[in-house]
This record gives C-alpha cells, sequence and structure tokens, in this order.
C-alpha cells in the first residue's frame, strides 16, 4: 500500500511583512512544498492551516467569498492582490554607475589566486564576474557600465583593456 504524500511545513503566514516575510515568495514555497497527487480541496485546506493563527493572513482567508475558495489558482488570485509582489525601486544610472565603481580591484589582486567557499580563482576573474552580475541584476544587458568598471581597473590590467566591448561576456572574456 502506498503512503500518501505529505506536504513540508513552512514557517506560518503571518501577512504583516514582519520578520522580512516576502508574501509572493511564500506563496511560491506553498505550492512547491504540495503534492501533486493533492486535491484542490485539500490544497486549500492546508493552506488555510499554513496561516498564523489570529494575524492578518487568517483574518483575509476567513473573509474571503466562497467563489474564491473553489482551486488553489483563485487564492493565489486573491492572495497576490491582497499581498502584491514588491516592485523593486529602479536605480538611476547615476547610481548604476557609483555600485560598478564600488567594486573596484586592487591591483595586489591581479594574479592572485582567492578562494571562495569550494570555488577558487584568480582575484581579477572573481571581480570581473562580481561586476558583471551586478550590472546584469540592474539590467545593463548592452554593457554600458563596463567602461566604469574598467576606471576602476589596476594600471597592470587597464593596460590590456580597452572599451571597445560589446558585452559583459566579452569583457569578462578580455579580463
Amino acid at each position: 500500500m502506498a503512503t500518501p504524500a505529505t506536504a513540508k511545513m513552512l514557517p506560518l503566514f503571518h501577512g504583516d511583512y514582519s520578520n522580512s516575510e516576502e508574501p509572493a515568495h511564500w506563496f511560491v514555497q506553498f505550492q512547491l512544498a504540495l503534492p501533486d497527487t493533492w486535491s484542490e480541496v485539500a490544497k486549500i485546506q492546508w493552506f488555510q492551516l499554513q496561516l498564523a493563527p489570529r494575524g492578518y493572513a487568517e483574518e483575509w482567508f476567513n473573509t474571503l467569498p466562497t467563489s474564491e475558495l473553489a482551486s488553489l489558482a483563485m487564492v493565489r488570485t486573491a492572495f497576490l492582490k491582497r499581498w502584491p509582489p514588491m516592485k523593486r525601486v529602479k536605480w538611476l544610472r547615476l547610481q548604476q554607475r557609483e555600485r560598478v565603481r564600488e567594486l573596484g580591484l586592487k591591483e595586489e589582486e591581479v594574479g592572485k589566486w582567492v578562494q571562495e567557499g569550494h570555488i577558487g580563482d584568480y582575484g581579477q576573474k572573481i571581480w570581473v564576474d562580481r561586476v558583471m552580475r551586478l550590472a546584469l541584476s540592474m539590467g545593463d544587458m548592452d554593457g554600458s557600465l563596463i567602461e566604469y568598471a574598467i576606471e576602476t581597473a589596476p594600471a597592470i590590467l587597464k593596460d590590456h583593456l580597452d572599451n571597445g566591448y560589446d558585452s559583459w561576456e566579452e569583457f569578462a572574456q578580455a579580463v
């Protein structure tokens, strides 16, 4: 006889943003914790049990009309309407340049082996990976911030670089 699938327990959802609570993230974790074999009714019942007693979320759930409790997808829609995902504030170009400049590479790090966790590499490679990840996370897909990374590079590296890179990948290869 097969044992019924069980859901993974999550921290209870309060709905008050305390302790860095991120509602949209929590809901995704909740969905991933549910067994595929569960019925919609079982999923919604489990959802209700994952709400902190006497909290904002439980209060909200108890006021939902029955029509919004027909499926987890409907509960999700109502949930995200009540706790919409936070939009990240986009940094101004000047702020983006400053963030890239802050990650400057020191001359003594060029050619030096650096161990980071289980992975090691040369200092300039670690640096270019950090700068590239930061720039791409800020939406710099065209590499327009590369020149500001080059500005902060030590002369020993800068002598081998130019300002004509079309992408962060191309710049990383040059470094």
